[in-house]
């Protein structure tokens, strides 16, 4: 029988320093693990586990003069061997696992991890990315070799967001003339994180609203965020609100505001509910992931909606008292909800959403050790369905995430939506087969978060390489009912991310409308963007009948400004990030400049340039991602583009009459080239089509919304019938 304490019997861990990190900002932390009276055998190991979800840098062992290089040695007299491997057990699935493989560790030995060594050349070792309060690496031992890990310790620190790099100005999409409202600004890291220690003075220029101050000084007390309340907008619609910090030279510009004389029928309410936290596959926990979504990202709705087969009686009690705690009608709407995660063949990822409240009705219990209630599991999604038949109190929404959503089910009196965009990627190909499977269903966009942020969730791993989307909702008011309505109607339409302002409707009915005519359609489109639009496309069902291309041509005189765009994805999968790492070598010309266009994350974009060629790192997941170059040269300057996902020559000459298109093999997959124009762009159109060619039968009419940013925003259809 094992005698004394645990850390007797397994040992002991401490990690130094332990004091706060910053986000993404390289640096050397050492693990020390001192052996209990266990011993660890020959073929004894021990492991170093961190979550799942984190994009803390891979470790590396063989290169001490390169990034994240991690040097491991013991006091012992044993051989050691270090690897890096996905092979814990969810959500601590990532690890460093230390072998002995020769010799054995006594009692007091100690083994020494240096993550981020950086005795040799390299810089050190980037942590993870984004905030949290308790960053853990769980340290455990298999003393024996028999592949049973037992828990030493936790050890780990705090990360918090570092120097800000940017402004958010974030506004209510719709208000009346001189009612009460509010105007949110935060002040971003590069990572996209709250700097805490937000120091800067910052001064509103443009519509600003009464009631916000010319200049307002940021004490470190607000943390970097601050919202105004009582302040009311007046004149012009739409309305933009600068903020710029002239000493630490950043500034934001707030998403468009309409300022109403009357209040409209609908006003656009901004929601992400969707999103999961430590209790489940995420990190942080629930009562900071909903103060996030309403004191950070500024949101007006959200919803936790965790993996069900993670979630205990007292995790799912838990989020019940969260969602009525959070609860504020008129100022943030939160709902109860959990993610129903069965395989892909069984119907896939689905959101659980209840009005009011509901039970939990899991896919299965595979990390749910209490099995008291396993006769409530529905398995697959269509025992789900019929759990909830009649129930016009739940909703449920698939989606794509790890694992996509089949819509080979479908229960219309449910699912009157599916989600197009979350951190997983942009998912065009979703909206195209729901309309070719004749299912009426409204777009809407989420996060599908991991990080605790919902409604403003930056790109972290590969595969959660974009950042979330947004749904908007077309409400009455700020409550639980006018948002359920909104979406039980069809009534929303979802973006990238960015607060564009959608209006669509046909024959004079709201998006998500169902109508029969038998005159000609006549569909009004308004949009107005948060930056110059790019294209509006507007589709009958899967056919594109009309594109406007907003962005000004360029002029023959003009500088050779090119931008190469490229998107797709690998597949329909979890493995669907599609690798564009490459660049562009130019000949018969010069370079003088490359920058970004639509990269998501710090770690992607330009890695070098000089005059003669362009490199970068890039993936997509269905978004839009590139670059822009300014030339010096002419009609015979020719661009060799070279990645691993694609590879042509273009020169300048065919770039005259317009766009070169080059499309792929794989789902959705393109590159796209254009010469810009230095001429500005607009960001609010508005326009009438008239569609006098559909034949009898079902026709969707929807449009998709093309940022000069390359964010995106696409409608709910509206359903005619035509007889």
């Amino acid at each position: 029988m094992m005698q004394g304490t645990p850390s007797d019997w397994l040992g002991r861990a401490t990690i130094t320093p332990d004091g706060p990190v910053t986000a993404g900002q390289v640096g050397t932390w050492r693990i020390d693990y001192t052996v209990g009276c266990s011993a660890l055998d020959d073929g004894g190991r021990l492991r170093i586990a961190f979550r799942t979800v984190s994009d803390h840098a891979i470790p590396q062992f063989n290169h001490p003069d390169r990034p994240d290089y991690v040097s491991v040695f013991t006091s012992g007299s044993a051989r050691l061997t270090p690897v890096f491997e996905v092979a814990g057990v969810r959500p601590w699935s990532k690890v460093i696992t230390v072998r002995v493989s020769e010799g054995q560790l006594a009692e007091g030995d100690r083994v020494s991890i240096i993550l981020g060594d950086t005795a040799h050349g390299s810089p050190g070792m980037r942590p993870q990315t984004y905030p949290e309060r308790d960053f853990i690496f769980k340290v455990l031992a298999d003393p024996f070799g028999t592949a049973l890990y037992e828990h030493v310790a936790d050890v780990g620190y705090e990360i918090i967001g570092g120097k800000a790099t940017h402004l958010v100005v974030t506004a209510p999409s719709d208000v009346v003339s001189e009612e009460l409202s509010w105007l949110h600004v935060r002040a971003l890291d590069t990572w996209g994180n709250p700097d805490p220690s937000y120091l800067g003075t910052v001064r509103f220029e443009g519509n600003v609203p009464l009631g916000v101050p010319e200049t307002f000084q940021f004490t470190g007390e607000e943390q970097g965020v601050h919202r105004f309340m009582g302040v009311r907008y007046f004149g012009e619609s739409p309305s933009i609100i600068v903020a710029t910090d002239g000493m630490n030279g950043i500034s934001g510009e707030s998403n468009p505001v309409r300022v109403h004389h009357n209040a409209p029928d609908h006003r656009v309410f901004w929601g992400d509910l969707h999103g999961q936290t430590r209790e489940t596959v995420g990190t942080g926990s629930i009562e900071d992931y909903f103060a996030y979504g309403r004191d950070i990202a500024a949101i007006d709705a959200c919803a936790h909606s965790g993996n069900d087969f993670q979630i205990t009686a007292e995790v799912y009690q838990e989020l019940r008292d969260n969602s009525e705690r959070f609860h504020e009608p008129g100022r943030y709407v939160t709902f109860h909800g959990y993610e129903w995660s069965g395989n892909t063949r069984a119907g896939g990822d689905h959101n659980v959403y209840y009005l009011d409240d509901g039970p939990l009705r899991r896919s299965s219990h595979t990390q749910v050790n209490d099995k008291s209630d396993v006769d409530t599991d529905c398995y697959p999604v269509d025992q789900l369905y019929a759990a909830n038949a009649g129930n016009d109190g739940v909703l449920i929404t698939p989606h794509i995430g790890g694992r996509r959503a089949s819509l080979e089910y479908h229960d219309p009196s449910l699912e009157p939506a599916i989600e197009l965009a979350s951190q997983w990627g942009r998912f065009e190909w979703f909206a195209r087969e729901a309309l070719e499977r004749g299912m009426k269903v409204g777009f809407i966009g989420g996060s599908d978060d991991h990080s605790g942020r919902p409604g403003w969730s930056a790109p972290t791993l590969a595969h959660h390489g974009v950042r979330g989307g947004l749904t908007a909702y077309l409400a009455t008011e700020l409550t639980r009912e006018s948002i359920w309505d909104a979406l039980r109607s069809r009534r929303v339409y979802g973006t990238s991310g960015v607060r564009i302002l959608l209006d669509v409707n046909v024959n004079g009915q709201p998006m998500g409308s169902e109508l029969t005519t038998d005159r000609p359609v006549k569909i009004g489109i308004k949009v107005i963007g948060t930056t110059d639009l790019d294209t509006i496309e507007l589709r009958r069902g899967l056919e594109t009948i009309d594109t406007r291309s907003l962005l000004p041509d360029a002029t023959p005189d003009e500088p050779w400004r090119i931008r190469i765009a490229w998107k797709g994805a690998r597949n329909r999968d979890r493995s669907r990030a599609l690798d564009w790492t490459g660049g562009v070598d130019v000949s018969g010309g010069t370079i003088l400049a490359a920058e970004n266009y639509a990269t998501d994350s710090p770690l992607d974009g330009v890695s070098f340039l000089d005059g003669e060629r362009v490199r970068w790192n890039s993936h997509t997941c269905g978004d839009w991602d590139g670059v822009i170059l300014d030339i010096d040269g002419d009609e015979n300057t020719q661009l060799r583009f070279r990645t691993a996902a694609m590879s042509f020559d273009v020169d300048l000459a065919s770039l005259q009459s317009g766009t070169i298109e080059h499309n792929g093999p794989l789902l959705e997959q393109k590159v796209v080239v254009r010469r810009l124009s230095g001429n500005p762009g607009i960001r609010e159109v508005q326009y009438d089509f008239e569609d006098s060619t559909s034949g009898p039968g079902l026709h969707p009419y929807w449009i998709w919304v093309t940022q000069a940013d390359g964010e995106l925003a696409w409608s709910s259809p509206v359903y005619v019938t035509r007889t």
